[in-house]
């Protein structure tokens, strides 16, 4: 072995040495992005079972007392007709709280013929080691089928290479390479590597953005999370009590005022 050789060798081993490494960071990524959308689905599931039909509810009737109110303006200002109905704006009912993002889960994008010849090269890799009609000591049927789906529903190879659980084949040389192209292939893995961490570390924070983040917080920071639930649940409903009344006084008012005050003698 050349002097040349030996120095390939050693730069491909650094190489691998970091790609392992970035590969185990990035698990560790994954499973705290899965760990992380799975307790914000679970304080989703809730509060939509306790609060969210309430909540509505609520928005509904502060919706009808503000209604009333105008056509009690505008009745007793029959100059300032309009003005009243556009002092606030109508509040639509809220929409059901979003699922956290679960981007790269799923993938129907038509694929540009580059990006489809790297995922290809990857698979042909990995293939040639997994694959159950090869004879060989590393054929992991498994990982095969992992290595398939991936191919199938990962955007491009960047989180195909990601999501590849590792094993020995990361290692070894493709078919027929020689040690500058192995070299070149174990650079570009590493920097793909990298932009993935960098995704993932974006997702992370994309799930920490979201709207019931800190809601999910509140809701760990308690021992029973049902009795949370339940208490917010109490105080909406304190409050459905009390705007029901006060929109029922208004209601009263203003058919008071349109009847003239017939109905109540």
């Amino acid at each position: 072995m050349t002097l040349a050789e030996e120095t390939k060798r050693a730069a491909i081993r650094e190489l691998i040495e970091k790609i392992h490494a970035l590969k185990v960071t990035i698990d560790e990524k994954f499973q705290q992005k899965a760990a992380k959308e799975s307790r914000l689905n679970d304080c989703t599931s809730g509060y939509e079972i306790y609060i969210t039909e309430l909540r509505n509810r609520r928005r509904d009737l502060e919706f009808q007392i503000r209604r009333v109110r105008n056509q009690i303006m505008t009745f007793q200002n029959p100059q300032d007709e309009g003005t009243a109905a556009d002092a606030e704006p109508e509040e639509q009912p809220p929409l059901p709280p979003e699922p956290p993002d679960q981007k790269g889960n799923t993938l129907s994008q038509t694929l540009d013929n580059d990006t489809l010849e790297r995922k290809q090269a990857i698979l042909h890799h990995f293939a040639r080691f997994w694959h159950p009609d090869l004879i060989t000591d590393r054929t992991n049927p498994d990982l095969m089928t992992e290595l398939n789906t991936l191919f199938v529903q990962s955007k491009d190879e960047i989180d195909m290479l990601a999501a590849i659980r590792w094993d020995s084949a990361w290692e070894m040389p493709g078919k027929s390479e020689t040690l500058g192209a192995q070299w070149e292939r174990m650079v570009d893995w590493c920097a793909n590597l990298q932009i993935a961490q960098q995704r993932l570390e974006n997702q992370l924070a994309d799930v920490e953005r979201h709207s019931f983040y800190p809601l999910l917080a509140e809701w760990e920071s308690r021992e029973n999370k049902a009795d949370y639930f339940a208490c917010l649940a109490e105080d909406e409903r304190k409050q459905i009590r009390q705007l029901e009344e006060t929109l029922g006084i208004l209601q009263f008012q203003f058919s008071e005022l349109a009847t003239g005050g017939k109905d109540s003698g």
